[in-house]
């Protein structure tokens, strides 16, 4: 199953949907990259009504902030044309939104914890790296590193110790913060069916699509492209 492909014509974003006939649950899967064309944000925005429940991230916090300023430098290199995420339009479906993220104060706790590397280093690094894609990045650079499927790459299995410790903050607890609101909403379900709409970054995707797969037996029944920027 993949989520992001990139291709010599540009990057795209699958939207999945995945059900379970006999229980009636259903799922779509809105990989999301944070920065993009607004085309992509719009057919997104569109495709959100037809979901009964949308579950969003999003993490106020100190530290969470200085990581999203560094790739929302993107943002300010009129060249790539590209807009933020938060310049999707929701007000046609804000009575549906849930956030299902984890909440900022616990982010900077665990956050706290990690080396001073981590802690302060990468993040300043994050931001001038961010700098100059503002003024020197292309759409090429972006998507050199940027498919997300369900197999782990080569890449995610020798990650070090420390991108672990941040994977592990970034990724995997809030995966898993994600899947209990998941289960949530479905147990809210019982005899009635609802479309619950996950507009999440890609890289949460891996996660979520197994828990639904392994736990409530659905089945992904389709797959549609839509492009995130073009090359």
């Amino acid at each position: 199953m993949q989520f992001i492909e990139r291709s010599i014509l540009g990057v795209r974003s699958a939207i999945w949907t995945l059900e379970n006939p006999q229980k009636g649950h259903r799922v779509l899967l809105f990989p999301m990259i944070h920065v993009a064309q607004p085309s992509f944000y719009a057919e997104v925005s569109k495709r959100l009504s037809q979901c009964d429940v949308i579950l969003y991230e999003g993490v106020s916090s100190k530290f969470s902030k200085r990581l999203t300023r560094a790739y929302m430098q993107l943002t300010r290199n009129p060249r790539l044309g590209l807009v933020g995420q938060r310049e999707m339009a929701l007000e046609h479906v804000k009575e549906r939104l849930v956030r299902a993220d984890i909440e900022g104060e616990a982010f900077d706790e665990h956050w706290r914890k990690l080396s001073f590397f981590n802690r302060f280093v990468l993040p300043v690094g994050a931001y001038f790296f961010g700098l100059y894609l503002r003024f020197f990045g292309t759409r090429r650079l972006m998507a050199r590193h940027i498919n997300t499927q369900m197999l782990e790459s080569r890449e995610d299995l020798l990650l070090d110790d420390d991108a672990r410790a941040i994977d592990e903050i970034v990724l995997e607890r809030r995966d898993q913060h994600l899947i209990r609101v998941i289960d949530d909403q479905i147990a809210k379900q019982r005899d009635t069916t609802q479309v619950i709409g996950v507009v999440y970054g890609a890289s949460h995707m891996r996660a979520v699509a197994r828990h639904l797969v392994r736990n409530h037996d659905c089945q992904a029944q389709n797959g549609e492209w839509v492009t995130v920027f073009d090359l």
